[in-house]
């Protein structure tokens, strides 16, 4: 392990890959933008630099309004990320979120995947992460 931290929302690591990877902890709830604006701003002070291949994992069941997931796709919610990976272990939130994609075209690559390394190796497609690409 290259890097850990652990913010309210997530806790971050960077294994020798160098993917940012964000284990969103802490009880199932529904984040609004007001939570989503503090996990960007959480993740920009860890101070990791730009151009990270981020992971999202979501196992703790989060569900995101509307108005979060449209701030988390946009300009301002994927500063500093090359390229997102989203990993969402139940089928029917994958199927949920790969249809709702059709819709909005995020300002960086985006996708969603049910298993790890899939979803590590498209990142890898994407940059060399930790900020070097």
């Amino acid at each position: 392990m290259i890097y850990e931290d652990v913010t309210d929302y997530a806790r971050y690591t960077i294994g020798e890959d160098g993917i940012l990877v964000a284990s969103l902890q802490g009880q199932p709830m529904v984040i609004n933008l007001e939570a989503a604006m503090k996990m960007v701003s959480d993740r920009k002070a860890l101070g990791l630099g730009d151009n990270q291949l981020l992971l999202i994992r979501n196992d703790a069941g989060f569900t995101f309004d509307k108005p979060a997931r449209d701030y988390l796709a946009g300009p301002e919610g994927s500063e500093g990320i090359a390229a997102a990976a989203i990993l969402l272990r139940n089928p029917i939130d994958l199927v949920t979120a790969r249809f709702m994609s059709i819709f909005g075209k995020p300002p960086i690559p985006m996708a969603y995947f049910s298993d790890e390394r899939k979803a590590k190796a498209w990142l890898k497609k994407h940059g060399m992460g930790n900020g070097s690409q």
